[in-house]
């Protein structure tokens, strides 16, 4: 069975996490914003330290959407770390890896990522975690629309699933869940596929960003 080293730095959130034989083994997360850059090769060799381990069998990258500066610093050591060692890389959708963390599963489920000037990042999954929706950018004007035709409960989390969650965007079938982006929801989707194999090009893999970056 794999051992796999996480990282997710798509979010305010640096979390570094090593899952053998399908069990989250150690996980190591830096709450704080602008330390990406400082702290994640230490959390790296630290979890690794922790969890007896040199080098894994491969890397899952939570790949975006999400911070610019973040995803950059994740995509640079990881990319880095899988030339040196000679190790595949797993690239998986932030916003899936958040829907993995979900208590329960609805009918639909809706991870949901702050996106700053009145947006978000969101995607629709079913009950299977099979996309519905393909992640976007959108207004939350626009995600309430696409939520209010949808027939069957509804589960909504992840940083920017508190935009939804006023008086004006009220409906019934909605419940929220408190996640917040972390390593550990990349423990599923990576196992299956480095079973399948399904790997990433370590040369010409890139964040998906959804929209062009936007400064202040």
């Amino acid at each position: 069975m794999a051992g796999i080293l996480a990282i997710d730095t798509s979010t305010e959130v640096c979390s570094v996490a090593y899952f053998e034989e399908g069990i989250l083994k150690n996980i190591i997360e830096e709450h704080r914003r602008y330390v990406h850059a400082s702290m994640l090769a230490p959390l790296i060799k630290k979890v690794l330290h922790l969890s007896n381990v040199e080098k894994p069998d491969a890397i899952a990258l939570s790949s975006g959407p999400g911070s610019y500066t973040g995803l950059r610093i994740g995509f640079g050591t990881a990319k880095g770390l899988c030339y040196a060692w000679d190790i595949p890389l797993i690239g998986i959708s932030s916003l899936l890896s958040l829907a993995q963390q979900f208590n329960t599963k609805a009918d639909f489920n809706v991870p949901i990522m702050d996106s700053r000037k009145g947006e978000v990042y969101a995607a629709i999954y079913d009950n299977k975690l099979r996309k519905v929706v393909e992640p976007e950018p959108l207004s939350v004007d626009d995600l309430h629309e696409k939520l209010d035709v949808l027939k069957g409960t509804i589960i909504c989390g992840g940083n920017g699933a508190y935009k939804l969650n006023t008086d004006k965007y009220k409906l019934n079938n909605i419940q929220m869940e408190e996640v917040y982006s972390s390593a550990r929801g990349l423990l599923k989707v990576s196992l299956r596929r480095f079973e399948q194999k399904r790997f990433e090009s370590v040369f010409n893999y890139k964040p998906l960003y959804l929209k062009q970056f936007q400064s202040g």
